[in-house]
């Protein structure tokens, strides 16, 4: 047993030193299966004697010869025919014993022929661990007898399609289980969709039918590449763990990019920029691996298909249904069919067959292809017009640009969008690549339009329907963040919004943009950043700040250009982040800067809230006209009807005292606060709320002139509760008179009420520096303090 430890820890070092060595991948496990080979021979060869009745078989990722530095290790035991149940008891103990005495982890099962092809019948997990054994030790001829069993009985060419299918239904349950996306913040290097189960998966398909997962040679280098990569990830993991782990959590992230040479461990900016870098190579092989897993399912739905095909004409066909092309050679002398294709699916509502997606996505990897789709007028007025068509689509990915995207056409006609495939932000809000990105926001831009988000963005809906002249938004949308893939000399991408403007001025000419739409989606382009920056940091009482919106864009139409692309923007920057608050200062500072450019007086909204809220007050209409009097402009543009009745109930009941009162606000609440103005009033109620374990999601700070000099605060909090049942608004009330007496201060508060002075823990994420920045050019009339930090409960306390 001491020699079997002394091994092990020799395979141990061995394994350490290659690591040291850069010799991190494919090899790294082939090594170490070697290893464990050897071990388990000599070992089996010592217990067992001369006369073994079993056959000792390696299984698992140990079987396929791959198993990561910390994974896991599982052995088979397959007894010869005849032999006894004591007898096969008898070996597999003196295997096991020593193994696990040495302080080893290994799964083992004995499986004998029958009982196993019966389960492998019913359980996809035992038919796919058939194709991964290999014999190590003893007697192969019962290992043998067990595989020609299994593909007589299982993988026999009536089974197979039937195995794929489970295959696929398994992936895509996983994958919805791990995130259902390549393009997660932390993806799970293993079981993630694009992760080596899929690389797995599609080695299984190969195994079962060749021609399922038939590839070009350019493809087959693009998975082993891809494959090699995702193992030095994952040997990297376990190494930097000390453990067995899958999920590249951000921390994570930063020492793998570290140990696989993106960068020198210096400071916090140049792990993250090593992340950053790490992670888009990752996304681009986690891509490639998705992408052909998925064509492999599709050839094994083909192969089941009839290939009654209707001409439409022009090379493009109806083959059961589904769009195709006549066929895949005609694409080297009509590459608009690329196009053509697609544009005949989105008129007949169909699907793009996988065939013909197959041949576009080999097309494009074609060096002459992407030169001369580029060169043809056909393509270029059909590459648009699918940009710009916004019906619904009836295709596998339910998007004409996703699916030009993943084939490789969108990259094809606009080669300037390939530096920022896969570029990735290491931080907590961009959850979506760059190009990822960039694609949804379009097709976001298209829902607006059909009306399938009027309930969540009712404005921008109605004005995504009213446009006429898509083509510069929808390409301004499109190539929005392209200038991220182009730093400057500096290797800086603050500028991407200018250099984005200036590839405007490539791109739109060579599609056949006219001068003035260029010169439309070129501002959209260059200013797309300005409207939320207005919006979220600058007074929007402030006329300045208006008139500074109404500078930059191209008239009323420039204006609602702008705010739809910013509403895309951020709608598909993460799940979360357009907050109920940013729709709505984006939704006032569109109507302000429209109203201004069309002449219109601000007070006409105004005038309607006071209407509208006295059909909902049940008190003197003097009181509530008073109240809507003295607050303060922008509480008059941004409130609705149903929220002024609260406040000014919450401002009659309060006096010149102190009171809250909650509403429920879609799935959140909403606190009204009302006391007598004060200095450090705001970091009172941010504790009370804290104490209550209140989160805040948005905060609208108010105040209004009571007479003779006194200042009365209307503060109104949207806030989440850290349970189901949130405390009521009379102990915040209670809590905050407390406090602005003096009888308890925040901190014992905090403590009295929740066990501790910091009661919350969250997750490692990536570091957001502290910036406190004082602006006195963002107002005309007051200073803003603007705070960049990490959010998190308790933040604004």
């Amino acid at each position: 047993m001491d020699d079997l430890r002394e091994r092990l820890l020799a395979l141990s070092s061995k394994l350490a030193a290659a690591l040291d060595a850069k010799d991190d991948g494919g090899s790294l496990c082939q090594l170490r299966a070697r290893g464990l080979d050897e071990i388990f021979a000599d070992l089996f060869a010592r217990a067992c004697g001369d006369a073994p009745v079993v056959s000792l078989v390696a299984a698992g990722s140990y079987g396929r010869g791959s198993p990561a530095l910390c994974s896991d290790v599982d052995l088979r035991f397959v007894p010869s025919e005849g032999c006894l149940a004591d007898d096969v008891a008898a070996n597999v103990h003196a295997v096991m014993y020593p193994l696990w005495d040495a302080g080893m982890t290994v799964g083992h099962q004995v499986i004998h022929s029958s009982e196993v092809l019966e389960l492998a019948r019913h359980d996809l997990t035992t038919a796919t661990s058939l194709l991964d054994l290999r014999h190590v030790a003893g007697p192969i001829a019962p290992l043998h007898a067990l595989i020609e069993q299994a593909r007589g009985a299982l993988f026999e060419a009536s089974s197979v399609r039937e195995l794929v299918r489970q295959l696929e239904a398994e992936a895509r349950a996983r994958h919805d289980r791990f995130g259902a996306s390549v393009y997660l913040l932390e993806p799970d290097v293993k079981l993630g969709e694009g992760g080596l189960r899929d690389l797995d998966v599609f080695g299984w398909c190969r195994a079962l039918g060749p021609s399922i997962s038939w590839l070009s040679d350019r493809e087959q280098a693009a998975l082993d590449d891809a494959g090699e990569f995702l193992r030095r990830v994952r040997n990297r993991l376990h190494a930097a763990l000390g453990r067995r782990s899958e999920r590249l959590t951000f921390d994570a992230q930063e020492l793998v990019a570290l140990s696989m040479g993106y960068g020198e461990e210096d400071d916090e900016a140049a792990s993250a920029a090593a992340a950053e870098r790490m992670m888009q190579d990752y996304y681009q092989h986690a891509r490639a691996i998705a992408r052909l897993t998925t064509r492999a399912f599709e050839r094994a739905r083909s192969s089941t298909h009839t290939e009654s095909g209707e001409a439409i004409g022009r090379g493009v066909v109806l083959v059961d249904g589904e769009v195709s092309i006549e066929r895949a050679s005609s694409l080297g002398l009509d590459p608009a069919l690329a196009l053509r294709a697609y544009a005949v699916a989105l008129r007949r509502n169909r699907a793009v067959s996988s065939v013909a997606r197959e041949a576009l996505s080999r097309a494009t990897e074609e060096a002459t292809f992407a030169p001369a789709l580029r060169a043809s007028d056909e393509a270029k007025s059909t590459f648009v017009e699918l940009v710009c068509d916004s019906q619904q689509a009836s295709l596998a990915k339910g998007s004409a640009l996703r699916e030009l995207s993943d084939t490789g056409i969108l990259h094809a006609m606009i080669p300037e969008f390939l530096p920022v495939t896969g570029r990735v932000h290491h931080d907590v809000y961009h959850v979506y690549t760059v190009d990822v990105h960039s694609v949804a926001a379009v097709d976001c831009l298209h829902a607006l339009v059909r009306g399938d988000l009027r309930r969540e963005h009712p404005l921008a809906s109605r004005l995504a329907a009213e446009t006429t002249r898509r083509g510069p938004l929808m390409l301004a949308t499109l190539l929005h963040d392209v200038g991220k893939g182009y730093p400057d000399a500096n290797g800086s991408r603050t500028r991407h919004a200018e250099r984005g403007a200036e590839l405007c001025d490539v791109v739109l000419p060579r599609l056949g943009f006219s001068e003035e739409d260029t010169a439309d989606a070129r501002a959209l382009v260059l200013h797309h950043l300005v409207m939320y920056r207005l919006a979220t940091r600058r007074d929007l009482d402030d006329r300045a700040t208006i008139e500074e919106l109404a500078r930059v864009v191209r008239g009323r139409e420039g204006l609602r250009d702008l705010y739809l692309l910013t509403v895309a923007d951020i709608t598909t920057t993460a799940p979360t982040a357009m907050t109920s608050w940013k729709a709505r200062v984006l939704e006032e500072l569109y109507l302000r800067a429209d109203a201004q450019l069309s002449g219109v007086a601000e007070t006409e909204r105004t005038q309607r809230l006071g209407w509208t809220a006295a059909r909902l007050w049940d008190g003197p209409r003097e009181q509530l006209d008073a109240f809507i009097a003295s607050m303060p402009t922008r509480w008059r543009i941004a409130t609705t009807p149903e929220a002024c009745v609260l406040h000014a109930r919450t401002a009659m009941m309060a006096g010149a005292g102190l009171k809250v009162m909650n509403s429920q606000k879609d799935e959140h609440l909403e606190v009204c606060v009302v006391a007598p103005d004060r200095p450090g009033l705001l970091a009172l109620i941010a504790a009370a709320l804290t104490a209550n374990r209140f989160e805040v999601l948005s905060a609208q700070i108010y105040s209004r002139a009571l007479g003779a000099g006194a200042q009365q605060a209307v503060d109104v909090f949207t806030v989440r509760h850290a349970h189901d049942a949130p405390a009521p608004s009379a102990r915040v009330e209670s809590d905050l008179r407390d406090l602005c007496e003096g009888s308890i201060t925040p901190g014992d508060l905090i403590l009295a009420r929740t066990g501790s002075r910091s009661p919350w823990g969250a997750r490692p994420t990536p570091a957001v520096p502290v910036e406190i920045v004082f602006d006195d050019h963002a107002s005309s009339h007051a200073t803003v303090v603007e705070v960049f930090a990490k959010d998190e409960p308790g933040l604004l306390f």
